[in-house]
Formats: structure tokens, sequence, C-alpha cells
């Protein structure tokens, strides 16, 4: 699945446009063409990447192998090469736009990948990219993500929260009623 929006300045203040992207990669290795693509056709400023599958001892070639000329990667992986289960999380970025790591914690029922994104002195966005591996919807999923947020709520900047939930509802509902609680709150 593919989603792609822009974070839109608020009207009468000067225009500054982020393009954001989001893929299930599932593994992002056999992607790195289509990442590029996808960057290049939708002039996409900032591309994340859930299931990425990249190990943290993986060479640092395959990394820069999904990174476009004039894109930088910063990557969360999902462990080791011994480490069965899928995840991993990547966000890949203009050069141009300067990033620094926004400390959330360590969830353990989840991966979650924070940026902050410095488009200008005085204009900030935090990037929340979220990947949780398939399964039943745990109270703890909900009151973990519940947490993080009310962190990045209290923060005080705006923030954009995206990634690969993995939480659908049942009788024909989208999302699971718990997440749907926790987002609308």
């Amino acid at each position: 699945m593919l989603l792609v929006a822009s974070v839109e300045p608020i009207p009468g203040r000067p225009t500054t446009f982020v393009s954001l992207g989001l893929l299930n990669a599932r593994p992002v290795v056999s992607k790195a063409a289509l990442v590029h693509d996808v960057i290049s056709d939708l002039r996409l400023d900032v591309r994340m990447l859930t299931e990425t599958r990249m190990t943290s001892d993986a060479p640092d070639a395959v990394k820069l192998d999904v990174t476009p000329p004039l894109y930088q990667v910063v990557h969360q992986p999902r462990g080791s090469s011994t480490d069965k289960r899928g995840g991993g999380i990547a966000i890949v970025h203009r050069d141009s736009i300067k990033v620094r790591p926004f400390d959330v914690g360590t969830p353990t029922e989840f991966e979650v990948q924070v940026l902050k994104l410095m488009l200008r002195p005085s204009k900030q966005v935090i990037i929340v990219c979220v990947y949780r591996p398939p399964g039943s919807v745990l109270h703890e999923f909900c009151s973990q993500l519940a947490d993080m947020l009310d962190q990045l709520v209290l923060f005080g900047q705006r923030f954009v929260l995206c990634g690969d939930f993995n939480c659908p509802g049942t009788s024909g509902n989208p999302l699971d009623a718990n997440l749907a609680h926790v987002l609308q709150c």
C-alpha cells in the first residue's frame, strides 16, 4: 500500500510544503528501484518505509541502495540476521532537509522511528513512523501508543503519525475499535 500526503502551512503564513509518502516495503532490498521511481515520480521530500527487513548486521551498501541521489536514509533495523520476524523502519529524506532523532522511548509492542525535520529555523515538524507486527490487538499496544502520542502532544510541536499498524477491525470496520479510540483521543 502506498500513501502520499503533504504537510501544509497554516493559511496566511509563508509557504512550506513537505511531500510525504509511506510504503510497506516487505522487503526493501528487492524494491530499491521502485522506491527511487516513486520518490522521483511523486517528487517526495520524505519517504517512510516499514518492514524493510534490513538487519543491523547488513552492509551499509544495502541501506544506501534504497537512497536516491540527493537523499539520505535513517534506518532502524529489525535486529540481527538471526532475528526471523519482519520489521525495520527507514526514513528516506532529501539531504537538504536537516533531521534529528527524537526520543519517545522504546515501546515493546511496536517499532517506532521518530525524526524532527528542520525545514527552516522556525519551521519544524516531527515525523513518527510505526510498524506493528500482525496479530491480535492487545491492550498493551494501545496503551503504549497512547502514552507515546501523549508525550508528543505535550511536546507542543506539530507531528505526523503514519505506519503499518496491522490493526484491522471486525464486522466490516476498517480499524480496530481500541486503536480508533486511541487515535480519536
